[in-house]
Formats: structure tokens, sequence, C-alpha cells
């Protein structure tokens, strides 16, 4: 297990009563209710006029409360944008990865791939 201080790693995490999940990449993590979660979308954008990137969302049911960022006033989503080169290699990697995390997870994972010209 490398160390949860080691920027090379992505780890995602469930709390040993699996009623938070979360993650963390770099100096950045972020943690919900795994019971508001619905589901993950990974994005992929290929090179055409940048290096193309990567950014993983993660999608919940808000609570009673009003959000900024909802969608139809009743779900909202955090994202993850990788600094990474997009690479076929890379996002192969990361779509097997976070498909094995939403398994774990008990969700859905749904991924589209684009050009971001």
């Amino acid at each position: 297990m490398p160390p949860t201080d080691d920027d090379a790693h992505f780890f995602a995490f469930r709390s040993r009563d699996a009623k938070w999940v979360g993650f963390r990449w770099h100096d950045e993590s972020f943690r919900f209710r795994s019971a508001s979660l619905l589901g993950f979308a990974l994005e992929t954008a290929m090179p055409a006029r940048s290096s193309g990137y990567f950014q993983l969302w993660a999608v919940c049911v808000l609570r009673d409360e009003q959000a900024s960022k909802a969608w139809l006033h009743n779900v909202e989503a955090e994202n993850f944008v990788f600094d990474r080169q997009w690479t076929a290699d890379v996002a192969f990697e990361l779509l097997s990865a976070m498909t094995n995390v939403a398994n774990f997870l008990g969700t859905t994972m749904t991924a589209r791939q684009f050009s971001d010209a």
C-alpha cells in the first residue's frame, strides 16, 4: 500500500461504517454520504487544440437545501480534473479503475470521450 501522501496515486475510500465515501488526489480531496451517491461520470477529451484532459464527476442526490451547482434542483455533482496529458493508456487505466471503484461502492459508472476542438 503506497503512503497516503504520495501524489502519484488516486485514492478512493469508504468509511468503516460505509456511510461516507470519497477521493483523494494530490492536494485535493472530497467526501460525501454514500447513501446519496447516484453514480460517476468520466469524461475524456482527446487532444485537438490542447493536450486533452480527464474529468471525473461524482453525482449525488441533494439534501433538502438548494445548492448553487444543482441540476434540475434535485442532484449535485462535484468533479476532479486530472492534469495529465491525454493518452489512450491513461484513458483505459482510469476507466478500468473507476469501473472497479463504482462496483466496490455499488453504483453506476458512465463514460464519454470527445475531442476538445
